[in-house]
């Protein structure tokens, strides 16, 4: 199960924590929310991340 869910809008530098949706079940996607503003005009690199309740993190590269 999800404990947190985590969205960086910088490429993984700084992350904030994001509002998760509805679980929909174990083998489903996960909806989430977070109102994002950046003043940076131009292309951006949108990171999200799943921390579960045992603690463990999504890695950042699958493997």
């Amino acid at each position: 199960m999800i404990a947190m869910l985590e969205v960086s809008p910088d490429g993984g530098q700084q992350w904030r924590a994001a509002k998760p949706r509805e679980d929909l079940g174990r083998f489903s996607f996960r909806e989430w929310r977070l109102p994002v503003s950046d003043a940076n005009k131009g292309p951006a690199t949108l990171m999200v991340r799943a921390t579960s309740n045992k603690g463990e993190m999504q890695p950042r590269e699958a493997s």
